[in-house]
């Protein structure tokens, strides 16, 4: 709901340390006038499962909560993150405060049965770290990809109940007293309604401006993006209009995953609905589709592939173009898995081995649904994937390949800066043979000219050749290399032929029509430009700032300005 970015992760963890560090301050001062222990962390641990239940409750509105903030904030980034902590503060305050005394409240029964204080506190806190890391390993490895985050809450809240129940009880505690609190949490569970696939789907996060200054208590977020999307797919410019959310239908019971959704303050009926959902390991991929068959895939709520035309002509062009400038090329590596429709614009030429590298195995078989849109490449023998880090699979890896395509989440997605980084490109230079091409895409909205300018000297300080490819005036193609760069032409390959000519690029001097600027037009651009590294990700925290705007004009026509620069 709140992103993945840095800062959205910050306010997240920050919140639960604050709520912790009061509990802990609270107990220490009224710890000695707390006549039974027991049954006061029986009563924490039975608020904390009605916190935990109320929670999951309104998990699906947060989208509207978040517009709500972000139409206060005006689109002023600072204040934005404040009243987003503030927000997310006063959502986990309770709960966290009631867990942040739990634990001191266990030390303090401990001690007040006479037991050694070293010992004792020795045992608890290495039985908490070990409960801490257990608990973490069985929620995000095993019962969030198989069950699902709403049944993994709703574990610990019964967690929280039976013990909290059980304490009660042995401090004799009235039988009716019980079986009322028991009841109450019972029947609440009862009442919560499975969560809305659409609203999960949906990244408020990701696509907050698009709707930004309007009445958002008359119409909901998911229903006014995709009223903007269907009428004029150009007016959000860009990557969005092919990847935003369109519709994401609410899981009703008895209904299938067709029905109303409600979002904010305001519900209406959509024909949307979500074909695929499933919460994996690192990502939830959902795959939507709306009464037009228009299918968007979204990871954690961002659209990252559909099969409208801006999109296909960007994942297309990501398998066509490196593929033309190194034709003899045999062994490709691919990171991202996405649609699937790069792989199948690869596999368009006399490749021997596509090794495609996909952080999340979630996006398989969402994949599965786009078979018609990339030929079925999923089942082309020459390709393997591996669900792996990129750059782990890159640094372990000693083979060589002909040809690199990347093309990584948003930049400002958190830990995607990674993948940008001079590091991240050195290696890949030595996992290219002489003639080898490393294809990267960056989109154009939703990042800073300057950001941008950063990932162009980044890519120049490891490579000495480069060259930027615009098709839709939403993503950039650059194009790296050791050796001058020399464009085939498409017809030398029938097939590929055929899809550059459905996307209006018939031959190689259309095609050319397109490289924005080269190398040489660049040095002055790039001069005293700073450099992503590992040691100074820049572009981590940075890149998430630009998400309040579209600035893609601005970088548009700084590349057509370096297009017109004269050679000599």
């Amino acid at each position: 709901m709140l992103g993945s970015y840095v800062y959205a992760t910050s306010a997240v963890l920050a919140s639960f340390l604050l709520g912790l560090a009061i509990g802990s301050l609270v107990l220490a001062r009224r710890v000695a006038a707390i006549a039974d222990h027991a049954a006061f962390l029986g009563w924490a641990q039975l608020r904390i499962a009605f916190y935990a239940l109320f929670s999951i409750v309104l998990a699906t509105r947060l989208p509207g909560v978040y517009l709500f903030l972000y139409d206060i904030s005006k689109q002023h980034f600072l204040f934005f993150q404040i009243l987003q902590l503030t927000a997310v503060i006063a959502f986990t305050i309770i709960p966290t405060t009631l867990l942040g005394l739990s634990f001191p409240l266990i030390c303090a029964m401990a001690l007040k049965k006479g037991l050694p204080t070293g010992t004792t506190l020795g045992r608890l806190y290495g039985l908490n770290s070990a409960g801490t890391v257990l608990g973490s390993l069985l929620t995000g490895f095993v019962l969030i990809p198989q069950i699902g985050s709403q049944a993994a809450l709703t574990l610990g809240v019964f967690g929280n109940g039976i013990l909290g129940i059980i304490l009660l009880a042995k401090q004799k505690t009235p039988a009716r007293k019980l079986a009322w609190v028991g009841g109450v949490i019972l029947l609440f569970w009862l009442l919560v309604p499975p969560w809305d696939q659409r609203a999960l789907a949906v990244g408020p996060y990701a696509y907050a401006y698009m709707v930004a200054g309007e009445k958002l208590q008359k119409v909901t977020f998911v229903e006014e993006l995709s009223r903007r999307v269907r009428k004029d797919p150009d007016q959000a410019g860009q990557k969005q209009t092919a990847t935003a959310p369109q519709g994401r239908k609410r899981k009703s019971r008895g209904r299938g995953k067709e029905g109303k959704v409600t979002i904010g303050l305001a519900s209406r009926s959509e024909n949307f609905k979500v074909i695929y959902y499933k919460e994996g390991l690192t990502s939830n991929i959902a795959v939507t589709e709306d009464e037009k068959g228009v299918m968007i895939m979204t990871v954690n709520g961002k659209g990252d592939a559909s099969n409208q035309f801006l999109d296909m002509s960007t994942q297309l062009l990501l398998g066509h173009l490196p593929l033309l400038h190194n034709p003899e090329a045999r062994k490709v590596l691919v990171v991202g898995l996405g649609s699937g429709v790069t792989l199948g614009a690869i596999e368009r030429y006399p490749v021997t081995d596509i090794h495609c590298v996909e952080l999340e195995p979630a996006v398989f078989q969402g994949a599965r649904l786009f078979d018609k849109y990339h030929h079925s490449a999923l089942s082309d023998p020459r390709v393997r994937i591996t669900y792996e880090d990129a750059r782990t699979v890159l640094t372990r890896s000693r083979d060589q390949v002909d040809v690199i395509v990347s093309e990584p989440s948003n930049l400002w997605m958190g830990g995607v800066s990674n993948l940008f980084s001079q590091e991240h490109f050195l290696t890949c230079r030595k996992r290219l043979g002489p003639a080898g091409i490393l294809c990267q895409w960056v989109h154009l909205y939703q990042i800073a000219p300057e950001d941008f300018r950063v990932i162009l000297a980044t890519v120049r300080s490891v490579f000495p050749h480069l060259s930027i490819w615009v098709h839709n005036n939403s993503d950039a193609l650059i194009l790296a290399s050791l050796r001058p760069q020399q464009l085939s032409e498409p017809s030398r390959f029938p097939e590929a032929a055929r899809e550059l000519t459905a996307l209006g690029l018939p031959n190689r001097e259309i095609l050319m029509a397109h490289r924005m600027a080269t190398e040489i037009r660049m040095e002055k651009y790039l001069e005293r430009a700073r450099v992503h590294t590992d040691n100074n990700p820049i572009l981590e925290f940075s890149a998430p700032r630009s998400l309040f705007a579209d600035r893609s004009q601005e970088i548009l026509d700084t590349l057509r300005r370096l297009s017109a620069i004269p050679l000599n």
